[in-house]
């Protein structure tokens, strides 16, 4: 990014402050862009989700094969699948992950309210701009500052760490019921055939 002359140029495209059209698409591209960081991440709630639906369709599909074929060692075969699921899940770590990315934004945040003081600074010593121009860039980057330091600031809520340890603790037990059921139809599945 560069400004030079009254003009701001970001990538490819500049941007002439002075030209009332050229000022919104820049508050709408900064807006859109640079200050609103993406606040969809995919929850621990949701990963639970997908792991046991994998669990779930692994043991029918077990069940419906051994059925099919007569033959229930492939109940127990499936079983072993839930198993391999339960280690992908803990291999993993997803809550390490989630905290990760968490602290990334936060970082991100933080860099961003910077560089929008610094940029706000050097837009306010421009004597080349005229005074409304630098009022209303001041009041876009103080607009962007204060909802960057908000979303920075609701990461670190209390309530938000709380809930975080519970999600956090409904992983290790969908992480325990996943392996314990998938090592016990490993282990046991065959039996069923006994049964039907």
């Amino acid at each position: 990014m560069t400004i030079e002359d009254s003009k701001i140029e970001i990538g490819q495209k500049t941007y002439d402050l002075r030209n009332k059209k050229d000022m919104d698409a820049l508050i709408k591209y900064a807006i859109k862009k640079v200050f609103l960081m993406p606040k969809v991440l995919p929850t621990i709630s949701r990963i639970i989700l997908y792991f046991s639906l994998a669990t779930i369709f692994a043991l029918t599909a077990g069940i419906l094969l051994s059925i099919i074929l007569h033959d229930w060692l492939w109940f127990s075969r499936f079983g072993s699948v839930c198993v391999i699921i339960a280690i992908v899940l803990i291999f993993f770590d997803v809550s390490d992950y989630y905290d990760n990315k968490i602290r990334a934004i936060q970082r991100t945040y933080v860099f961003m309210i910077e560089v929008l003081k610094g940029n706000l600074e050097k837009i306010k010593s421009d004597s080349r701009l005229p005074d409304e121009v630098k009022e209303e860039c001041a009041n876009t980057i103080n607009e962007a500052i204060n909802t960057a330091s908000k979303s920075s600031e609701s990461a670190d809520n209390v309530d938000v760490r709380q809930e975080q340890y519970l999600e956090k603790r409904r992983l290790r037990y969908c992480e325990a019921a996943i392996l314990l059921i998938g090592t016990f139809v490993w282990g046991f599945g065959d039996l069923l055939g006994r049964l039907y």
